[in-house]
Parts: C-alpha cells; sequence; structure tokens
C-alpha cells in the first residue's frame, strides 16, 4: 500500500518514467489486484515496448486468466526481445500445452 503510493507520487511528477509504471504492476499484482497490474504493464509497455519482463509479467497474468493466445503472444515478444528469459521459454511451453 505504501510502496504503491509511493510509485504513484513518482509518475505523477514524472509521467515517462518507465520504472515507476512497471514497480506499480509488480506491486498490484503481488496484492492479487490483476486489472490494475495489467493497466500498468501495459503503461509500461506504451512508454517502453521492448520492456522484456512487462512482457512477461503480463504473459503470467493472461494465462492465469484462461487467455492463452494472449499469454503465448506476451511470452513470444519477450523472448524476441530477450532470448535468455528462459522463465519465458518455460511459461510458453506450459501455455501451448494448456491450449490442447
Amino acid at each position: 500500500d505504501e510502496a504503491i503510493e509511493e510509485y504513484k507520487k513518482v509518475v505523477s511528477l514524472d509521467p515517462n518514467f518507465t520504472g515507476a509504471f512497471y514497480s506499480l504492476g509488480v506491486a498490484y499484482a503481488s496484492k492479487g489486484m490483476r486489472n490494475e497490474a495489467i493497466l500498468y504493464y501495459k503503461a509500461t509497455l506504451k512508454l517502453k515496448p521492448d520492456y522484456p519482463e512487462a512482457h512477461f509479467n503480463l504473459g503470467v497474468i493472461y494465462l492465469g486468466q484462461g487467455l492463452v493466445e494472449e499469454a503465448r503472444n506476451e511470452f513470444e515478444a519477450a523472448l524476441r526481445i530477450d532470448p535468455s528469459l528462459d522463465q519465458a521459454r518455460l511459461f510458453l511451453e506450459y501455455a501451448g500445452r494448456r491450449r490442447q
């Protein structure tokens, strides 16, 4: 709660600070507030489309919501940006199995 408020202050002072948007996504996701997390991960990606962790985290949320194709798209995007992101590869494989 305190962290969320602090990050919101940072965003209001610097609406181009990608790290604050990403951190808000992480904070909301950790509280199980998926819709809010999605909004902030998308805001992160609007500012910095090549942010692999934001793509990955968005994919994890989508997968948890049963949105397998959307999740796969995000994991693939993360891997295009950072092919060494092993977590994204594992989740992409898992999403592929869920689709079958």
